[in-house]
């Protein structure tokens, strides 16, 4: 069985929504996907760019659909370690303009450690059905990991299905999709300290920054 985690949703003003500053045992992990600039859309909100600083950040797990390597860079700009802890996936669209280039192409899937939280990492378009709670925590499974977090549907969702979290951090541009033509553009900043894991959602509705908190804990 698999329960919808509940978010607690809070609307504030830009400057009052800053990722938290890093704690000594605390792992910053921006989760962010499906930006189809600029074949759907033109730019990620002005609010968001305002939001992500460069260098605050220690992994970047990415969705897919980037689509250009200028979208690629700027994930790079803003992890502190753009070497090593950008992780990035193959989207339905990468293959357009040969993202990240240099003859390199995304992985399928990823899996990163990050505190006790084993993470994977799907685009979601080899996911049948597109978006559904049971093949989704299926691809957990089959990946071995604590979270799983998913792209292609750009509508943010979460999940938690017996001992794992199903996260979609939706469209950081808020570009269409076969799910929603009009999606609210929106992240996911991730907190992990140990084995406690905080999820904050960030979704632009309406002009405003919504956040949302999902916590989640890793069993003995």
């Amino acid at each position: 069985s698999h329960t919808r985690r509940r978010r607690r949703r809070v609307v504030l003003c830009v400057s009052c929504v800053e990722p938290p500053p890093p704690r000594d045992a605390m792992v910053l992990v921006l989760c962010i996907g499906d930006l189809h600039v600029p074949h759907r859309t033109t730019d990620l909100p002005a609010k968001f760019r305002k939001l992500l600083v460069p260098g605050k950040i220690q992994h970047v797990l990415c969705t897919g659909d980037l689509v250009t390597k200028e979208s690629y860079d700027y994930l790079r700009s803003l992890c502190a370690n753009p070497g090593g802890n950008v992780h990035v996936v193959h989207g339905q669209y990468d293959n357009l303009t040969g993202v990240p280039g240099n003859g390199e192409t995304f992985p399928e899937t990823r899996t990163v450690q990050v505190g006790e939280f084993s993470i994977g990492v799907v685009h979601g378009h080899q996911i049948v059905p597109w978006g559904d709670v049971n093949a989704l925590a299926a691809c957990a499974r089959k990946l071995g990991v604590d979270v799983l977090v998913s792209g292609h549907t750009c509508v943010f969702s979460s999940h938690k299905v017996g001992d794992r979290l199903l996260l979609n951090p939706g469209s950081a541009t808020g570009a269409p999709s076969f799910e929603n033509e009009n999606p609210n553009p929106s992240f996911v900043l991730m907190d992990v300290n140990g084995a406690a894991l905080v999820a904050y959602v960030y979704e632009l509705v309406d002009g405003d920054v919504k956040v949302d908190k999902i916590e989640f804990s890793k069993r003995c």
